[in-house]
């Protein structure tokens, strides 16, 4: 039997506190698509990320549970909790047995059903650099 983190509590988040999104390039699609831009229709409670700083090694662990098949597909980007925060955005620590510093992003007036302006403004909350592939 695998050994599992124990669930921790729910915490506030802090402004300045890094928020990472891992993401992984498809052989078919190349870069584009690397990141998810708003929840799928499967996300009722939001689009998945982490409270933290994690290269794109790390967060493939965390989010696949297992080293990633092909580590030059793997990618994260970071943004800030704040940077988030001032667009809208709700973001909220929903720790998981797996992943201790998960979280869940929102949008305070749309929820998890984004309009396409809402995708663009999510991805200009993050860097402009993507760390990752191999």
């Amino acid at each position: 039997m695998a050994e599992t983190t124990p669930l921790v509590p729910i915490r506030a988040l802090r402004r300045d506190e890094i928020v990472t999104q891992y993401g992984a390039v498809t052989r078919a699609g190349g870069e584009v698509g690397a990141f998810r831009k708003c929840p799928r229709p499967s996300d009722h409670d939001g689009l998945s990320a982490m409270v933290g700083r994690y290269t794109a090694e790390e967060a493939s662990l965390l989010v696949r549970g297992r080293p990633s098949g092909t580590p030059e597909d793997d990618r994260v980007r970071y943004s800030t909790v704040a940077r988030l925060h001032d667009q809208g955005f709700v973001v909220t620590h929903k720790p998981s047995r797996k992943n201790p510093n998960h979280i869940l992003v929102t949008h305070s007036r749309h929820g998890v059903v984004w309009p396409k302006d809402l995708e663009e403004t999510f991805r200009m909350c993050f860097d402009v650099t993507v760390e990752g592939g191999g």
